[in-house]
C-alpha cells in the first residue's frame, strides 16, 4: 500500500507530533510504502543529514513569504506527488491544516485520506478555520485520535462516530528500560518535567508548590527539561519564592540523552492545564516516564486521563490547585513503596498497550480498512 504522509510537523523537529509520526514511519509493516510531505519549519541545513539517511523520500515545503503561500505551494507539491507516485491513500499527520489540503486533493484526484487528530489541531477557535477543519474531517475515510478527550472534540465537529478510531500513541520502550541514571543531584529526591516552557505545561504550578513540598521533603529537587518562551519568567518565579536552589533548568536535551534523566528521577510531573485553544491531547512523556518505571503526576485536563491511570500508575490532580499538587508530590516522596508500585504498574501498562509496534499496527489496520 503506497501511503503519502502529509503533515505540518515531522522529524527531526522537536515535539510529540513529529516524534509520533516518525515512530509510525519506522515501525510500519513492510507492505506500506511511504513518502512524506511536510512543511519546512527550520532552515534547509537543519534537515540535510536526517533526510539523506531516511529510508523513504521526504519532501519539505519552505514557508511562503505571503499569507497562504505555504498552503498553495504545499498543495501544488501534494498534487505532483499524487500524479507521479500514484499513492493508494493519504495520511494527514495532523488535523489542521493539512487535512483541509487532503480533502482538496481528494476532490481533484479522488485520493482517499485518513486524518490523525491530536489536540491543538482540533480545538482551534477561529470560526472560518474551524468550519474548514470540520469540512475536511467529515470527508475523511477515517479519523484517528489520541484520547477520549479528542474523540469528544471530533464529535463536536460533526465527524460520524463510526469513523473515529481511538489509537493512542506508542513509544520505543527500550531506551527507557535500559538507561543508566544521570549522575547529577546526589542525595536528592528528584521530580522531573520534560516539556516546552509554555504556560499550559504547568512548570510554574510545580515551582509554586515547592515551598510547601520542601517543608516535608527538604531534599526535593525539581529538574525541568526543555526550552521555551517562559524560561525567564520561571527562573524569576523560583527566585521570588526562594526555591531557585532547588530547581535545575536543564534546557533542551537530545532524545538520546533523555532516558538518563528519567532513570535518575524519583517521580515525573506535568501539570498541564487548558489554555486559549491549547490543551494536552495525551502526553507522550507520561509514557516515557512509565517505561522508565517512574510514578507520574498529571493535570486533569484534556487527554491526560488516558495517559495516566489515576491511583494505579500515578496521580491526577487539579492543575490549578497548588495545595493538591504539593500534596501529591509529597505523598510520592514520603511513600516510596507506593511510588515503586505505581512505577511498576506504569511500565507494565506501557509494555502492553503503548509500544511503537502496537501503535503502528493499529494505524495500519485503519489505513487498510
Amino acid at each position: 500500500m503506497k501511503t503519502v504522509l502529509v503533515t505540518s510537523q515531522f522529524a527531526p523537529e522537536v515535539g510529540g507530533v513529529p516524534r509520533l509520526l516518525w515512530a509510525y514511519s519506522q515501525n510500519r509493516p513492510q507492505t506500506v510504502s511511504l513518502r512524506v510531505l511536510s512543511v519546512q519549519q527550520q532552515p534547509t541545513s537543519f534537515y540535510a543529514d536526517f533526510d539523506a539517511r531516511a529510508p523513504f523520500p521526504i519532501d519539505r515545503v519552505p514557508p511562503g513569504r505571503k499569507r497562504g503561500a505555504t498552503s498553495l505551494d504545499f498543495l501544488r507539491r501534494f498534487g505532483r506527488i499524487v500524479r507521479q507516485w500514484q499513492p493508494d491513500i493519504a495520511l494527514s499527520g495532523v488535523a489542521y491544516p493539512t487535512a483541509i489540503l487532503a480533502r482538496l486533493i481528494h476532490l481533484i484526484y479522488r485520493l482517499p485520506y485518513v486524518v490523525y487528530a491530536h489536540s491543538e489541531d482540533v480545538t482551534i477557535g477561529r470560526p472560518l478555520a474551524r468550519w474548514g477543519l470540520g469540512w475536511a474531517l467529515r470527508g475523511a475515510t477515517a479519523v484517528l485520535t489520541v484520547s477520549q478527550f479528542t474523540v469528544n472534540e471530533l464529535r463536536k465537529l460533526g465527524v460520524p462516530p463510526e469513523r473515529i478510531h481511538l489509537v493512542s500513541p506508542g513509544i520505543d520502550v527500550q531506551p527507557f528500560t535500559e538507561a543508566h541514571p544521570h549522575a547529577a543531584w546526589p542525595g536528592k529526591w528528584v521530580l522531573l518535567t520534560v516539556a516546552r516552557l509554555v504556560a499550559r505545561k504547568g512548570q510554574d504550578t510545580v515551582i509554586r508548590a515547592l515551598p510547601q513540598v520542601l517543608k516535608s521533603v527538604p531534599n526535593a529537587h525539581y529538574v525541568i527539561v526543555g526550552g521555551g518562551p517562559d524560561e525567564a519568567y520561571l527562573r524569576q518565579l523560583a527566585a521570588e519564592l526562594g526555591v531557585a536552589g532547588h530547581v535545575t533548568f536543564a534546557g533542551h536535551v537530545a532524545d538520546a540523552e533523555l532516558p538518563a534523566y528519567y532513570a535518575r528521577c524519583d517521580a515525573f510531573a506535568m501539570l498541564t492545564r487548558q489554555g486559549a485553544g491549547e490543551v494536552e491531547g495525551f502526553g507522550i512523556t507520561f509514557l516515557e516516564a512509565g517505561a522508565a518505571g517512574k510514578p507520574v503526576i498529571g493535570g486533569q485536563a484534556g487527554g491526560v486521563a488516558d495517559a495516566v491511570a489515576n491511583g494505579v500508575t500515578g496521580l491526577l490532580v487539579d492543575p490549578l490547585d497548588g495545595r493538591a499538587v504539593a500534596e501529591a508530590i509529597t505523598r510520592l516522596a514520603r511513600d516510596p513503596a507506593l511510588a515503586q508500585r505505581m512505577g511498576a504498574a506504569g511500565r507494565a501498562r506501557v509494555l502492553e498497550n503503548y509500544t511503537t509496534a502496537v501503535f503502528a499496527r493499529k494505524v495500519t489496520a485503519v489505513l487498510e480498512m
